[in-house]
């Protein structure tokens, strides 16, 4: 006999998004604002990476133009998420900076390819020192990203 499914239980974009429509809310995508930190000028141009993003710079949840077209309908705005890319100037020191990825089983398809694109770009960095590790028995994968001017 089969697993049975509580499909009551089963969350999703689409449905959070449908909630949001009924109730008449928005969705939540705020994220503070780093503020009191000098900002830092990017020293690699827009020609190495791509044009520097503003730090407004939003993009849409999805692209169901249906359900969008439904948020602006509501006056609610278009549910988006910072965009994610290069920008001109930073509020930390890119070359202190140490990030941790953590995943667990059930990943959503391509975010290995989003891992593995950050942990490439920081091998390729000359001041970067990348780590990887596994524990079985949680399934746990952990990619700690240490960027420091220091070498080993």
């Amino acid at each position: 006999m089969g697993r049975k499914i509580d499909v009551g239980r089963i969350t999703s974009e689409r449905q959070k998004l449908k909630d949001c429509l009924r109730e008449g809310t928005q969705l939540d995508t705020d994220v503070d604002i780093v503020q009191d930190r000098p900002c830092i000028p990017n020293t690699v141009t827009e020609n190495e990476v791509g044009l520097y993003r503003l730090p407004t710079a939003r993009k849409a949840v999805i692209a169901d133009m249906d359900q969008l077209d439904a948020f602006e309908k509501k006056d609610l705005g278009v549910p988006s998420f910072l965009e994610a890319g290069p920008r001109a100037e930073f509020h930390f020191d890119p070359h202190g900076i140490r990030a941790v990825i953590a995943t667990t089983g059930g990943l959503a398809p391509g975010l290995h390819c989003v891992i593995h694109a950050i942990g490439s770009n920081a091998i390729a960095t000359p001041t970067a020192h990348v780590r990887a590790s596994q524990a079985s028995t949680t399934v746990l994968r952990a990619f700690v990203i240490s960027r420091t001017t220091s070498s080993r």
